[in-house]
């Protein structure tokens, strides 16, 4: 048989219902935010105790091919060559 103490103990605890749904909302609202506008990346969440403790968010850049240091290849007349 449980005493009323540790009742009252394991009661006070846990979160109440309505705290724990609006700690559920804000971090989905937070992963919307890290999701909005993402093109190339990854979004990470981090959960200790059924709760979510961290978001990150990691976006790569993808750059033109003649920006990332490729150049395309080009006509090129040599000496030897007529022009």
């Amino acid at each position: 048989m449980v005493s009323s103490m540790e009742s009252e103990r394991t009661m006070s605890s846990s979160p109440p219902a309505a705290a724990n749904d609006s700690r559920q909302e804000l971090a989905i609202e937070h992963i919307r935010h890290a999701l909005s506008g993402l093109r190339f990346g990854s979004v990470v969440v981090t959960v200790q105790d059924g709760v979510v403790v961290q978001i990150d968010r990691t976006e790569k850049n993808r750059l033109a091919a003649g920006l990332n240091g490729r150049h395309a290849p080009q006509n090129r007349t040599t000496a030897n060559e007529v022009a």
